[in-house]
């Protein structure tokens, strides 16, 4: 039943929202050069890797790492505010789509945080 939960929210919620998805992406694009999705590595259920999408938030070339690791003249002033209204966290969506990632559900842990990892 949660996984059908998952799949119907996320499906009427990307059908829904894709334009304004899209021309967030175009702003993303528009402030710095690179990709507009940050694609990385996590680890879900039982350790099990699969690549986490979310918005860039961040100059291109930062490093990989925590985000409370990074210094915060490292995110974008547009990443700023997609941060702050969690809108960054948006391509997730097509994770729990994929079966990767719950709505509801522990956070996957980057790699490097194994230990204390569902």
């Amino acid at each position: 039943m949660k996984r059908a939960l998952d799949v119907l929210a996320c499906a009427l919620f990307l059908a829904v929202f894709w334009p304004v998805l899209l021309l967030i992406i175009i702003a993303i694009r528009l402030q710095s050069p690179g990709k507009a999705i940050f694609a990385q590595a996590r680890l879900g259920r039982n350790g099990r890797p699969f690549t986490c999408y979310k918005l860039r938030t961040m100059y291109s070339g930062t490093a990989n790492l925590p985000t409370h690791q990074v210094e915060a003249s490292a995110v974008t002033p547009f990443g700023e505010l997609l941060r702050r209204f969690k809108i960054d966290e948006l391509p997730q969506l097509w994770n729990v789509l994929a079966g990767d990632m719950s709505l509801v559900g522990p956070r996957p842990c980057l790699p490097s945080q194994a230990t204390g990892c569902i």
